[in-house]
C-alpha cells in the first residue's frame, strides 16, 4: 500500500509543479513591463527615456507574441556570441558613420 501512496503523491505533486509553472509563465509574460524598467532602470534615471519608451512599445508585442508561442523562455534559441558581437560592432561603427554622414 505504501508503494502505491507513494506514487499517488509523486503524481499529484509533478501535477501541481506543472501548473506552477505555467502559472509562473504567465505571469512574466504579463509583468513584462516591469521587467523591461527593471533591467533598463540606469537608463531612466540618467538619460531622456521617450526615445527607449517609444522603442519598448514597438517590440514589445512581439516579444509577448514570442514569449506565448513556446512553453518557456528556456525554450527559445540561444543567440551564438559571435551574432552579439556583430550586432555591437554595427551599432558601434556603422551606426555612427551613418550619423556622421547624415
Amino acid at each position: 500500500a505504501a508503494p502505491v501512496v507513494y506514487g499517488i503523491c509523486s503524481l499529484l505533486m509533478v501535477l501541481v509543479m506543472r501548473e506552477y509553472g505555467r502559472q509562473s509563465i504567465r505571469l512574466q509574460v504579463e509583468s513584462i513591463d516591469s521587467c523591461f524598467e527593471a533591467c533598463y532602470a540606469d537608463f531612466f534615471m540618467h538619460t531622456d527615456t521617450g526615445d527607449l519608451q517609444h522603442r519598448w512599445q514597438m517590440v514589445r508585442p512581439k516579444i509577448s507574441n514570442m514569449l506565448r508561442a513556446v512553453q518557456s523562455a528556456a525554450a527559445l534559441p540561444a543567440i551564438a556570441s559571435w551574432e552579439i558581437d556583430r550586432i555591437n560592432e554595427c551599432l558601434n561603427n556603422d551606426l555612427w558613420y551613418l550619423r556622421r554622414v547624415v
